[in-house]
């Protein structure tokens, strides 16, 4: 028998998910005579001796349907489709293993131009809900390093709940936050929340992949000579005071490092400078699978600064800012907006090298936190927790809180749901453009 084409096998899924939806949309979707409102309209208006009995009855057709739409029955009917896809197209992938076929999968769509219906989620930031202290914020990236809208999430409302901060069990800076999804359905004939919970941190300079990355290691006296040297960083001018001087108030740094003790520290830039660090002087090595921000703490207002600020993470990688009009402390981030470039495949290089390019104007500009760190992977998606841009830095507390919530607004992306709903992935997908595998009908 000759082996499938792709076109043949595209077809033959999406006929079993044509199967797997239909039985959805009769469980809880379709406007009227779904079984769940069945269910309740029965249930509504029983009288009758053997109540216990048709209950029993009842629960069991729904536990029944619910089975049939659930994970464990619809990853049985798809996978047998993806080891034939690995077999006769990939000709690669271990078939006993279907994350490691929707790997090989996923890179072929990119690299063929493959693309399925999306979901069309709408993604939203996480904002603070009721009162809040600290004037942080929560970072959040929602795209591979493909540039695909990661779409194997739940739709639902999500809460971050601040559970310690300095005086209740961490450092400044290093508040524990609480993240958490909604409550699950009892099965899922009614899927909404996804029940997660787990605890992320703030991040500080401490815990930056960088070293010296608050300024505090240098050599020579404050108010005399230092800086003579900055620790781990390369400078293209001379590092000498005229140059540069080492800020050691609260009045002129942005806040202190858990490292600090109570002496914060950060860097005046007097010149046009170039400040540079590699990766490899740390020793610090990278995970191509995870994404990583940069962000820098600097300040205009204090020394009347203009000129030109430019961030680089590794290559192509960069955020330009032009530093004229700002007020007070800003956070900027590379990238900026987020996104793409999070990930280690577009800033590559042989040695990845962070930059704060600064070219003066006028006046002095100074340089504080300089972090570049991991996100954390929460429900499909990945998180920071740092500082934002103010006048002055106040630590999130005890019950500081913000919520988001992410929704589709696809009725179709059929494909692209059940693969979220199977395996807890997506594919590359594109909104009714460029589709190359259709949706049952």
């Amino acid at each position: 028998m000759a082996a499938p084409t792709f076109a043949e096998l595209k077809t033959q899924l999406s006929n079993v998910v044509k199967i797997l939806d239909e039985n959805r949309r009769y469980g809880n979707v379709t406007a009227t005579n779904n079984f769940i409102s069945l269910l309740d309209t029965a249930e509504q208006s029983l009288e009758n001796d053997y109540l216990d009995d048709i209950s029993t009855a009842l629960m069991a057709m729904r536990s029944t349907l619910a089975s049939m739409v659930g994970a464990p029955i619809a990853a049985a009917v798809m996978v047998p489709f993806l080891r034939q896809i690995a077999k006769s197209i990939l000709t690669r992938g271990n078939l006993s293993d279907s994350q490691n076929i929707i790997d090989e999968l996923f890179r072929y769509m990119i690299d063929n131009g493959e693309r399925i219906q999306s979901r069309v989620p709408v993604f939203s930031n996480p904002a603070t809900s009721g009162t809040v202290i600290g004037n942080g914020q929560i970072l959040r990236l929602t795209r591979d390093r493909y540039n695909q809208q990661m779409e194997a999430f739940f739709v639902e409302q999500k809460r971050a709940r601040c559970i310690a901060d300095r005086s209740t069990g961490t450092d400044l800076g290093r508040e524990v936050f609480n993240f958490i999804g909604q409550v699950p359905s009892r099965d899922d004939l009614q899927r909404s929340g996804s029940g997660l919970d787990i605890l992320i941190a703030g991040i500080t300079t401490d815990d930056s992949l960088l070293s010296n990355a608050s300024w505090s290691s240098f050599g020579g006296t404050i108010g005399t000579d230092a800086p003579t040297s900055l620790t781990d960083w390369t400078s293209s001018i001379t590092i000498n005071s005229t140059n540069y001087a080492i800020q050691n108030t609260a009045a002129n740094s942005f806040r202190l490092a858990p490292s600090d003790g109570t002496t914060p520290f950060a860097l005046r830039l007097n010149a046009t400078t170039l400040l540079t660090q590699r990766l490899s002087v740390r020793g610090t090595k990278l995970d191509q699978n995870v994404p990583y921000l940069l962000a820098v703490a600097w300040n205009r207002t204090i020394g009347s600064a203009s000129g030109t600020l430019v961030l680089r993470m590794g290559a192509n990688v960069h955020t330009v800012v032009t530093v004229s009009a700002q007020s007070n402390w800003q956070i900027t981030t590379v990238p900026n907006p987020i996104g793409q470039g999070c990930w280690y495949r577009q800033f590559a290089e042989e040695d990845v090298e962070i930059e704060i390019d600064w070219t003066r104007t006028a006046g002095t500009l100074i340089i504080d936190d300089v972090i570049l760190a991991p996100g954390t992977f929460f429900d499909g998606a990945w998180y920071w927790i740092l500082p934002a841009s103010a006048t002055t830095y106040t630590a999130f507390r005890v019950d500081d809180t913000l919520t988001w919530a992410d929704s589709v607004t696809s009725t179709t992306g059929k494909i692209q749901n059940w693969f979220v709903r199977a395996f807890n992935r997506y594919l590359p997908s594109s909104n009714g453009s460029s589709l190359t595998w259709s949706d049952p009908s």
